[in-house]
C-alpha cells in the first residue's frame, strides 16, 4: 500500500510540475481519503521510504525533506512549528517510530532512531536513537540492523568514505543530495 501511495504522490508531483493545476490537488485529496494519509505537495521523498500500514494518519508538510530507506510508522507528523515556515530535513536510512511528530526547521541526522511518540524539535546528529516528550539523545554510535528488519536493511544507503570526510567537515548540515537524483519526486520549479 505504501508503495502504491509514493507511486500515486509521484505522478501528482510530475503533473504539478507540468502546470496540470486541478489533477494533482485531486490525487492528493484521493491519498488524505483513501489512505488517511497527507502528503503536502512539495514534500521530497526518496527511493525505498516506506510508510507503515499506508500511511495510516500520517502526515508530511510540503517543504519536508525525507532521505531514502526511510521508514515511517503510523500517525508519525512531520512538518512545521508556529512561528517557523520551513520542515525537517531526515537523513537516509532513517526509522521513525510510531506516533512520532519531527517538528520545526530541523535536520535528523543520517541512520537515526526516533522512538515511538517521541517529540523531535532539536537537531539529531548521525546515528543516534531518541527518545521522549521532548526528544533526548540517550544511545549514539548505533547499530542500525538492531533496529531494522532484514528486508529494510537490503536497501541500506551505505556512507562511504569521501561522504563520511565531508559530514565532519559540514558538521550539522544535511547529507542529503542537492539534486533530484536518487529521489522520486521531480525538483519544484
Amino acid at each position: 500500500m505504501s508503495d502504491i501511495i509514493l507511486f500515486l504522490y509521484h505522478v501528482a508531483m510530475r503533473l504539478r510540475r507540468w502546470h496540470i493545476p486541478l489533477l494533482p490537488v485531486f490525487i492528493q485529496y484521493a491519498i488524505r481519503l483513501g489512505c488517511a494519509c497527507h502528503i503536502g505537495l512539495g514534500a521530497r521523498i526518496g527511493k525505498h521510504t516506506h510508510l507503515a500500514y499506508g500511511g495510516l494518519g500520517t502526515v508530511i508538510h510540503p517543504t519536508a525533506v525525507i532521505g531514502r530507506n526511510v521508514y515511517i510508522g503510523t500517525h508519525v507528523t512531520i512538518g512545521g512549528r508556529s512561528g517557523h515556515s520551513s520542515a525537517p530535513t531526515i537523513g537516509d536510512n532513517c526509522f521513525i517510530g510510531t506516533g512520532a511528530s519531527v517538528l520545526g526547521h530541523i535536520t535528523v541526522g543520517r541512520d537515526c532512531v526516533i522512538g515511538a511518540n517521541a517529540v523531535v524539535v532539536d537537531d539529531l546528529p548521525a546515528r543516534c536513537c531518541a527518545a521522549g516528550v521532548p526528544s533526548k539523545v540517550f544511545r549514539t554510535d548505533i547499530d542500525l540492523a538492531e533496529y531494522r528488519t532484514r528486508h529494510d536493511m537490503q536497501f541500506y544507503v551505505p556512507l562511504d568514505q569521501d561522504q563520511a570526510d565531508l559530514a565532519e567537515e559540514s558538521a550539522g548540515h544535511s547529507q542529503l543530495p542537492k539534486t533530484s537524483q536518487g529521489y522520486l519526486w521531480p525538483r519544484s520549479p
